[in-house]
């Protein structure tokens, strides 16, 4: 199953292109909405937490990839989860390959991951555990993403 909470005023959109995960905004509510991957969903990464909800197992090989756009559309960057045996993200624009978390992942196969974009990080929760703080200077010298220096 596959949702988006959709409580708050979303603006600029992100889109889903691999795998089947769940999407939704942090708050009261713990109501998904269905979407559909490929298709932009509005929302404003700097007003509130994303939250997508994945069921991959490590070692899977499965990829979660979600892209963000401006609200004219113009592609900004990308995060991708990669559950591979030792499980790794990148950044698009700000990492050139693909990076182990340096935090362990929880346990559960059933995980929860929080995205906030700050004014200096990107933070990454997964069931509530810090496992990547993503410093916006530590990107690639001369990346084209609004994220990195």
């Amino acid at each position: 199953s596959s949702g988006i909470n959709a409580e708050w005023p979303l603006r600029p959109g992100i889109l889903v292109v691999l795998a089947a995960c769940s999407i939704g905004v942090e708050s009261q509510s713990d109501a998904w909405t269905d979407v559909t991957l490929g298709v932009m969903i509005p929302y404003d990464l700097e007003a509130h937490p994303l939250q997508i909800r994945t069921d991959s197992e490590l070692g899977s090989g499965e990829l979660v990839s979600v892209e963000f756009y401006t609200s004219d559309e113009t592609h900004i960057t990308a995060i991708y989860l990669y559950f591979t045996s030792t499980p790794q993200y990148k950044i698009g624009f700000c990492t050139s390959t693909y990076t182990n978390f340096t935090t362990a992942l929880p346990d559960e196969q059933d995980k929860v991951w929080t995205i906030t974009k700050g004014d200096a990080a990107l933070t990454i929760l997964c069931n509530d555990v810090e496992v990547l703080n993503y410093l916006y200077t530590d990107g690639v010298s001369g990346g084209s993403s609004a994220l990195c220096a």
